[in-house]
């Protein structure tokens, strides 16, 4: 009878040793594991949180962006069960199959009888900062604030280095207070919590009914002031695990990373797409060849930085013309830095489309959306017919909302669900909102 159990138990563990997993069973499990954490009863909020889960060429599952929540305890809360996440062994066939864009409604995590406590937050967008000379955009403010902190240390001339544990909130007015500095001398936690105190506004956390919130964040500051010497220190990130790509690179010098840790770079003169697109367009002017054509397609960007598995998704067909050839000679002679992962360069694969249109003049027609009303948003069918994706000017290539290294594009998404939103209820929609809502969020 003992034998028997041993045997079952190991029958078992095969099961579930063997079982498929992706993405989106990882992502039903995570919803399984998620508690609500004590810690977060304090701050007397909860509300749903976003996130973006991808894997590494060796199936680990991380956060592949930063993300922002109502407070740090559900952050942490989110950092255990990813840590704890089974790995990815089901193959990667394109770059959706490496991302998964999930919500978590903490909310309804809370026991019945504690939801009175508790105010409901809507989706919301975090707090926004930017200093002179940085970006401001919705997941970049951690990151800005961090680095303005560390400008401001190394011009106060006090000479240490330390990483500092520190907590703060952004309150509904953009003010940061109730500054909590931990970790190091107390020369530099009293310096840093200064310097804090004398920040300038944010744009405070709004939520999609236009509601100003406060928001209350956990961070690791490696402070590095000015050193003996009076040279400038160099910002460093701090940057968890769980939001970290792998650090190793594969054993198989075959395999083909499509979320490689460092995406690779064209070196041609213009962009990649600029170097393949107008010589072919030149090449049908010459011809005379006005007709609608769209390519797409991809290939495989090799250790040395050639191409190769050059494959057409794609591709017009005019008499007299071998576009195959073309475009194949042309990207095989194209030359690029290899993508690296943990140090060394890998083989990763690279996705593009361009289009061309003949010479007609178009008819002055009343838009769409000013006919239908302002919930009306027109939608067409992507030319270069690549699913779930859309061009940019310059000819990149994005797997909406995905960047084409593999990152969710949390600007593109929250800029178009909060113009939306804002103009519910204010008649028709400008052409202003529909150019930026068109190009960035709704393909």
């Amino acid at each position: 009878m003992y034998v028997c159990v041993l045997s079952f138990s190991t029958g078992v563990a095969q099961v579930v040793d063997t079982a498929r997993w992706d993405l989106n069973r990882i992502s039903s499990w995570m919803l399984t594991q998620i508690q609500y954490p004590e810690d977060a009863y304090k701050y007397h909020t909860a509300g749903i949180e976003q996130l973006c889960l991808s894997v590494a060429w060796d199936g680990r599952v991380f956060v592949s962006s930063r993300f922002s929540t109502l407070n740090p305890a559900f952050e942490r809360e989110i950092e255990r069960v990813v840590r704890r996440a089974p790995r990815c062994n089901t193959p990667l066939l394109d770059i959706e199959d490496a991302n998964k864009y999930m919500w978590i409604d903490f909310y309804e995590f809370l026991p019945e009888e504690k939801r009175r406590e508790v105010e409901r937050i809507s989706l919301y967008m975090p707090p926004r900062f930017a200093s002179e000379g940085q970006v401001l955009r919705p997941f970049n403010g951690r990151e800005n604030f961090m680095e303005w902190i560390c400008a401001r240390m190394s011009a106060s001339g006090v000479v240490t280095e330390d990483t500092l544990s520190i907590e703060y909130t952004v309150n509904e007015k953009g003010c940061v207070c109730d500054v909590e500095v931990a970790g190091g001398d107390a020369v530099m936690v009293g310096k840093v919590k200064q310097i804090m105190e004398e920040s300038p506004r944010w744009r405070p956390a709004k939520t999609v009914d236009k509601r100003d919130i406060a928001v209350t964040w956990h961070d690791c500051l490696i402070a590095r002031s000015r050193g003996a010497k009076g040279e400038k220190s160099v910002y460093i990130p701090y940057l968890k695990d769980v939001y970290a790509n792998t650090h190793t690179s594969p054993s198989d010098v075959e395999k083909v990373i499509l979320n490689p840790e460092i995406p690779p770079v064209y070196q041609g003169e213009r962009s990649f797409l600029g170097d393949l697109a107008t010589p072919f367009k030149d090449l049908l002017q010459q011809k005379k060849i006005n007709e609608d054509y769209s390519v797409a397609g991809s290939f495989v960007i090799e250790k040395n930085g050639k191409a190769s598995n050059i494959h057409f998704d794609s591709l017009p067909d005019f008499e007299g013309l071998n576009a195959d050839s073309i475009l194949r000679t042309s990207i095989g002679c194209m030359d690029w830095v290899a993508a690296h992962q943990g140090g060394s360069p890998v083989r990763t694969k690279y996705s593009f489309a361009f289009v061309g249109h003949k010479k007609s003049v178009r008819v002055l027609v009343e838009p769409d959306y000013k006919v239908y009303g302002k919930h009306f948003i027109h939608l067409q069918a992507n030319p270069a017919k690549m699913p779930y994706g859309y061009i940019l000017n310059n000819g990149d290539i994005y797997a909406y909302p995905f960047t084409t290294s593999g990152m969710f594009d949390y600007r593109s998404y929250y800029k178009g669900l909060f113009y939306y939103h804002q103009m519910q209820g204010k008649g028709n929609l400008s052409d202003k909102y529909l150019q930026q809502v068109y190009r960035r969020y709704v393909r």
